[in-house]
């Protein structure tokens, strides 16, 4: 086997493990629950708690899912430049709508970037969603321009095995950038 083909086979044994066992997680919870909703007489506050879990845990898969459909999509991806503004902006958004994530930005200058803005947007989402949810309150993280890295910092470290993160730099690849994280940072290392 070639050297290129057993890159691209690790990649996608590692790949594959990330995925099956993110998917594998939330499922087994939402049949868990789904389980003992069907088998057991609950009262109506456990039965909303059971509910919400399967609610959050769809709602996790399907935020899995948008990562793996943006996966697909970078392949056919044009280069091109984007403003680190509206990248910034687009990201919190996105973040905004999708559940109690907040991404406050400290002093994110109007560049112009060696990324296209919708996909730096992408980028950013994604790591954003390896911060693991320590409760159910709203979660916030900060994100700042340092030279040519793009910090994204909480309070938890976030989770370097995730769906999200293995998308975030796959995307930030792409563009000739890289990914990295140490502690509760996460570096979007941007090309120059």
């Amino acid at each position: 086997m070639s050297e290129r083909n057993e890159l691209l086979a690790e990649i996608e044994r590692e790949f594959s493990s990330r995925v099956v066992h993110q998917l594998k997680t939330p499922l087994a919870l939402m049949h868990g629950y789904a389980a003992t909703l069907l088998e057991r007489d609950l009262s109506e506050e456990q039965r909303r708690w059971f509910l919400d879990v399967i609610r959050r845990q769809a709602a996790s898969l399907a935020t899995m899912l948008d990562r793996l459909e943006d996966l697909r999509r970078l392949h056919e991806a044009e280069d091109g430049r984007g403003s680190l503004r509206a990248a910034v902006s687009t990201a919190a958004g996105e973040l905004a709508e999708g559940g109690p994530l907040e991404l406050r930005s400290r002093d994110v200058p109007e560049t112009d970037v060696p990324v296209p803005a919708r996909w730096l947007a992408r980028a950013l989402v994604a790591a954003a969603t390896a911060f693991p949810e320590a409760t159910d309150e709203p979660r916030s993280l900060e994100v700042s321009l340092e030279g040519e890295v793009l910090a994204l910092v909480g309070s938890t470290a976030p989770r370097e095995r995730s769906i999200g993160f293995y998308v975030a730099g796959r995307i930030l690849e792409r563009f000739g950038g890289s990914l990295e994280a140490e502690g509760a940072r996460v570096s979007l290392r941007l090309p120059t």
